[in-house]
């Protein structure tokens, strides 16, 4: 056998090995979009290439998983006090210098969003 034919097969198993990685990452990534979609009562859309994953008549959302969930927002957010009559949010605002806009984001816990949140 010898040492080349030894790569080659190394190499062979190392491309069927990220292969698979990508399509287990690609269904779980499917299975969360779902998951969400079912969870706002909307639908997934993502499959058509466009940059919402999921939409309902009101909303449309990017979704994004993995090991970067943002601990430390989630950490400000469970920080405050949670009542039925209020919807907490934790809002990010960009510091940016002199003469340039802010931008800012709000984070909602999407649960509490849907289930909880105060009328409009």
């Amino acid at each position: 056998m010898g040492v080349m034919k030894d790569l080659q097969i190394q190499e062979e198993n190392e491309k069927w090995e990220k292969s698979r990685r990508g399509k287990n990452n690609r269904k779980r990534g499917n299975s969360i979009e779902l998951s969400v979609a079912k969870t706002i009562g909307g639908k997934r859309v993502g499959m058509f290439g466009g940059k919402v994953d999921v939409e309902n008549d009101h909303l449309q959302f990017q979704v994004k998983s993995g090991s970067a969930f943002p601990e430390r927002i989630w950490s400000l957010l469970q920080s405050i006090e949670y009542r039925t009559d209020r919807l907490r949010g934790v809002v990010h605002v960009s510091a940016e210098g002199s003469g340039i806009k802010r931008r800012a984001l709000v984070t909602f816990d999407l649960e509490e969003y849907l289930n909880d949140k105060p009328s409009r």
